[in-house]
């Protein structure tokens, strides 16, 4: 895990719920907003127009592309099967975090900066019964008109080699 722990709320306010996450001044600022986002937090299996215009202000021009351009990717996936009992191919489970079955808690590390790019850990925790489940994703940010916005994710670099948001976010 990269440096100390800073304070990130696992809890969500009633404010925090009712509206957008804001890009911050700090890279841990911008994923302490996303992640304490309800919808951030726990959307699954897809990311339609409503949502990316919602996050836009906190993720690179690029990434709001990518999702633009997978959506519309879904929708041609969808017409040219229209009349087949298919599953769309890609990934299923919570977009935004590594683990399928979802994530109790988290918290937020500190930010290793280089220049204009930073990558924050996020710590989650899962459980299920009497077991535990720790793993670390890791946010990659860049600096863009004085905030920091979110431009992909690295998934649980010890379980995967190399496996970003980018690449779940796409059909296969």
């Amino acid at each position: 895990m990269m440096g100390e722990q800073v304070s990130a709320e696992a809890e969500k306010s009633p404010e925090q719920k009712n509206r957008a996450p804001q890009p911050q001044t700090t890279p841990e600022g911008t994923v302490s907003e996303l992640y304490a986002d309800d919808t951030f937090f726990d959307i699954r299996n897809s990311f339609p127009s409503p949502m990316v215009e919602r996050f836009s202000c906190c993720f690179t021009p690029e990434l709001v592309r990518h999702f633009q351009s997978h959506n519309e990717d879904v929708e041609r996936w969808m017409e040219e099967h229209r009349n087949e009992t298919l599953k769309l191919p890609m990934s299923e489970g919570p977009i935004f975090l590594s683990n399928y079955e979802g994530a109790d808690t988290f918290s937020v590390g500190r930010a290793e900066i280089d220049g204009a790019r930073a990558q924050v850990p996020v710590v989650f925790s899962y459980t299920y019964g009497d077991d535990t489940f720790r793993w670390v994703d890791i946010a990659m940010l860049r600096l863009v008109g004085g905030v920091w916005l979110l431009d992909d994710i690295r998934f649980d670099p010890e379980r995967w080699d190399d496996y970003t948001l980018r690449q779940r976010v796409a059909l296969d």
